[in-house]
């Protein structure tokens, strides 16, 4: 049966994969909530985009544009930590293949990269010492006494 289909199936318990260790069913649907959120926040953003323009109010209309693109972006990161967590990669770093802290999960649930390969994807001088000009995708495989923290 479909992972989806089965969260919606009465007295249904999911088991959560063991290298994550965490409750998948919850996660799902605190991502729905924020997807949901996001989704609402938009259509709002979409009236003070009209507003704007009919006033001509050039401020209210940046600052509208702004959060549109935020909005934008934050539904884009839900839908695709959704798309991990329907695949069955969801806490699984894309950058070292290691699980990604639980306590990371809960703080950042649509990351999709381990403290580690985060802190290394963010440093310019790493991604210049590697002939890259813009970041990279993925990063390099930390050791194994780095993916500790």
């Amino acid at each position: 049966m479909h992972f989806l289909t089965n969260l919606m199936t009465p007295g249904f318990r999911h088991e959560a994969p063991t290298r994550v260790g965490f409750d998948v069913g919850a996660l799902f649907l605190n991502l729905r909530a924020q997807r949901c959120f996001r989704v609402e926040q938009l259509r709002e953003l979409v009236g003070n985009t009209a507003e704007a323009l009919a006033n001509a109010d050039q401020a209210r209309l940046q600052v509208s544009d702004l959060l549109a693109v935020a909005a934008e972006t934050a539904l884009a990161d839900i839908d695709r930590a959704l798309e991990r967590l329907e695949a069955g990669t969801y806490g699984t770093c894309s950058g070292c293949d290691q699980a990604i802290a639980w306590r990371r999960l809960q703080m950042l649930p649509t990351t999709r990269l381990c403290t580690m390969c985060h802190y290394l994807s963010e440093r310019p001088s790493e991604r210049e010492d590697r002939g890259h000009a813009e970041p990279a995708p993925t990063v390099a495989k930390p050791s194994a006494s780095a993916r500790l923290s």
